[in-house]
């Protein structure tokens, strides 16, 4: 993920208030920094501190991230998981930072991103033929058209490269789509 949106009113959200009523404006910074960490290298799910193989980062990643020290990160992580910034369950079991606001922002990204892409591609020249939405549904359309048909393709399709116009063959039908959008960002990066 790029970037994620940030309100205005972030300093007055109960759960923030919380948080600095405990650690500070260190601990907002050190949350902050966590978000910006998370973000950039939260490879597997947006706002979910994974790697690309779906391991969790090293909580000794995570401290250094946040700029905390080791006992000021674990409080941090205390308010997060009670007030529900954080889901409580991935931190406890797996020492996984799961933050849904990031998660559900991130979708704008992906959103704005494939718009961008299908705007800057070299077969659209007609400047006044389409809008946005329809650029927007275009690009859904073009990343989705190898797997438009009367049933979902199988892996074994995918495999002999039947619905799949990348070099090697994607695996899985998410991989593909993967793939092409992140072929997309680059390309409009």
């Amino acid at each position: 993920m790029k970037w994620f949106q940030v309100d205005s009113d972030t300093p007055n959200d109960p759960k923030i208030r919380a948080l600095v009523r405990e650690l500070g404006a260190a601990g907002m910074g050190g949350l902050f920094f966590l978000w910006c960490h998370i973000a950039d290298h939260g490879i597997r799910k947006p706002g979910w501190s994974l790697d690309s193989f779906g391991r969790p980062m090293p909580v000794e990643e995570l401290i250094d991230a946040s700029k905390l020290s080791e006992p000021e990160f674990l409080k941090l992580a205390v308010i997060c998981t009670s007030s529900g910034h954080w889901l409580k369950r991935p931190w406890e079991s797996r020492k996984v930072i799961a933050i849904p606001a990031m998660a559900r922002r991130a979708d704008t990204y992906t959103k704005r991103r494939v718009r961008t892409h299908v705007e800057q591609s070299p077969t659209n020249f007609d400047e006044c033929s389409s809008t946005r939405q329809d650029n927007t549904a275009q690009a859904k359309e073009n990343t989705l058209a190898p797997f438009v048909g009367s049933r979902k393709p199988h892996r074994k399709d995918i495999a002999d490269n039947k619905n799949c116009s990348h070099e090697p063959p994607c695996r899985t039908r998410h991989a593909c789509i993967e793939r092409t959008v992140e072929e997309g960002r680059r390309a409009a990066s």
